[in-house]
């Protein structure tokens, strides 16, 4: 772990991909803030004796945790990751547009404030979104969700190309369907089809994270991880 970032700020840390990823960075000896809107859930990952901080938050309303998070580290913080989302499906005469805002508000503005926040402490590290391959392969029922995820996608290169001379890298994961409660609700099996290799788990997500979070020469990479979704 030599060099690697070792102070990170994950959000959406309760569950999920979000809660592998914090899990993994924790087993690997980093330093990591949990943010999620429920605290017993955060308290429950952070169960056992570890380096975890908690950071109960609603990222859809105060983004800003970047300053809060570098007080619990000690004044330190060396990377983010936002796995925070919101999968509100629906059909295109059927979306709301307090859905499609709530979506943005977290799959945009609240990364866009957070890489505003980071970059302002006037320090290298690295950011690591968690988008989606309805980004680049959108399907039926999921307008909203892809087209918010595709902004992410966006502010991910953007920011790579804007925040490189100050030493921040910028990179994103693309994860197929994963095995998560997101998906819970869905008609699975047809999903499962879809991916060569079958679904996907939240830790195949945490390791591709791990990896971008370390690689010091990778930035404005979206990084895919399906099963082979994708791939044909």
């Amino acid at each position: 772990m030599s060099g690697a970032p070792a102070k990170i700020l994950v959000t959406g840390a309760s569950r999920g991909i979000g809660r592998a990823i914090a899990e993994r960075l924790l087993a690997d000896g980093r330093e990591v803030v949990l943010v999620a809107r429920d605290a017993a859930a955060l308290a429950a990952v952070a169960s056992a004796p570890t380096r975890a901080r908690l950071l109960p938050r609603d990222l859809e309303i105060d983004p800003d945790v970047v300053d809060a998070a570098a007080e619990l580290l000690g004044g330190t913080l060396d990377g983010i990751v936002h796995a925070a989302g919101l999968a509100l499906h629906a059909p295109l005469d059927s979306i709301r547009a307090r859905d499609v805002e709530r979506m943005h508000r977290l799959h945009f503005t609240a990364p866009l404030e957070m890489a505003r926040a980071f970059a302002a402490r006037g320090r290298p590290g690295s950011i690591v979104h968690v988008a989606s391959t309805l980004c680049v392969r959108p399907a039926a029922g999921r307008i909203a969700y892809s087209a918010t995820k595709a902004a992410l996608l966006s502010l991910t290169r953007s920011l790579a190309l804007e925040l490189a001379p100050r030493g921040i890298r910028v990179n994103a994961v693309a994860p197929g369907v994963v095995s998560t409660s997101m998906v819970r609700d869905l008609d699975i099996e047809p999903l499962r089809a879809l991916h060569p290799l079958g679904l996907g788990s939240p830790e195949d997500v945490a390791g591709a994270v791990l990896y971008l979070l370390d690689a010091t020469w990778t930035t404005g990479t979206i990084l895919v991880v399906d099963g082979g979704l994708t791939a044909g």
